[in-house]
C-alpha cells in the first residue's frame, strides 16, 4: 500500500533506491508491532520454567526448523543461479518474472498452514488423527479451488501478466506455466510438512528437503545448459514434487492419515 501510494502521488521521486528504504522501513514497523504484541501475549501467559528435557527437545526442534528453512532458501535460489551462471542474465530476468507469479500459488499454502499449526497440534497431542484428516482435507480443498482459479488465468494469459515486468518478459510464459504446474500440484498435497512438524517429526521433514534440494541441484545442472529457463522450471517443480510425495507418504505411514486433494477418494477405494 505504501508503494503504490509513493508511486502514484510522487512518482517523479520513485526510484529502486527509494522503494528499498520504504520496504526497509515497512519491516521495521512490522518487527515494531510484533515484538510489541509478543509482550502483551508473553505477560498474559502463566510462568512456565521448562526443565532440562523439555530444553533439550525444544532445542532439537528449533535446529531442525532453522535447517528446513535454510534448505527451503536454497531450493527457492538454486534455479537462478543455475540459469545465471549456465545461460546468462537474459535468461534470468525473464525467468524471475514467472517465479515470482507462480510463487503466489505458494503462498496459498503458507497463509493456511498459520492458522492451522495450532489447531493441529491439539488434535495430534490429544490423538484425534481422524479430526487432523478431515481438517487437513477440507483447508486443501479450498486451498486447491483457489490455486487452480489462479493457475487457469496463468496458462490463459500468463503473457499478459508477465508483460507488466516489461515486454521481453513474455519470453518466460512457458515458464511460468511449467512453476505453475508444480506449485499446484505442491497445494494438492497438502499440509504435509506442517502435519509432521506437529507430530514432532521436524527432522523427517528437513531430510525430505534436503534430499529435494540436492535433486534440484542435479536437475539443473543437466536441463538449465540445454533448455536455459524452461529446463530451470522443470527441474524446479519435479523436485517440488518429490518432496511432497516423500512427506505425504511419511504422514500416511507415520499418522495414518491422508491429507491430500484425492485422501477421500483413495480412503473410499
Amino acid at each position: 500500500g505504501f508503494l503504490a501510494a509513493y508511486y502514484f502521488y510522487w512518482p517523479s521521486r520513485f526510484s529502486l533506491s527509494s522503494a528499498i528504504l520504504l520496504q526497509a522501513g515497512v519491516a521495521a514497523l512490522t518487527l515494531s508491532l510484533l515484538v510489541g504484541l509478543k509482550y502483551r501475549v508473553a505477560a498474559a501467559l502463566p510462568s512456565m520454567e521448562p526443565n532440562q528435557s523439555q530444553r533439550n527437545v525444544w532445542r532439537n526442534a528449533a535446529l531442525a526448523l532453522v535447517a528446513t528453512q535454510a534448505l527451503f532458501e536454497l531450493h527457492a535460489q538454486v534455479d537462478k543461479l543455475m540459469i545465471g551462471a549456465l545461460s546468462g542474465t537474459d535468461q534470468l530476468s525473464f525467468y524471475s518474472g514467472a517465479q515470482r507469479w507462480a510463487g503466489l500459488l505458494g503462498f496459498l499454502m503458507i497463509t493456511v498452514n498459520l492458522v492451522l499449526g495450532p489447531v493441529f497440534s491439539e488434535l495430534l497431542a490429544m490423538e484425534d488423527k481422524r479430526g487432523a484428516e478431515r481438517l487437513a482435507r477440507r483447508s486443501v480443498l479450498a486451498v486447491f479451488c483457489l490455486g487452480l482459479s489462479a493457475a487457469v488465468i496463468y496458462w490463459l494469459w500468463g503473457d499478459t501478466l508477465l508483460r507488466l515486468f516489461g515486454a521481453e518478459f513474455v519470453a518466460g510464459e512457458r515458464a511460468l506455466r511449467l512453476l505453475t504446474a508444480g506449485q499446484l500440484l505442491n497445494l494438492a498435497a497438502g499440509s504435509v510438512g506442517l502435519l509432521l512438524i506437529m507430530a514432532n517429526r521436524e527432522r523427517f521433514v528437513t531430510m525430505a528437503v534436503g534430499a529435494s534440494t540436492v535433486l534440484n541441484v542435479l536437475l539443473n545442472l543437466v536441463l538449465v545448459q540445454r533448455f536455459g529457463a524452461t529446463g530451470a522450471a522443470v527441474a524446479t517443480s519435479v523436485s517440488m514434487v518429490f518432496w511432497n510425495l516423500i512427506l505425504l507418504w511419511a504422514v500416511r505411514r507415520i499418522l495414518g492419515i491422508n491429507p491430500s486433494i484425492l485422501g477421500g477418494a483413495l480412503c473410499r477405494a
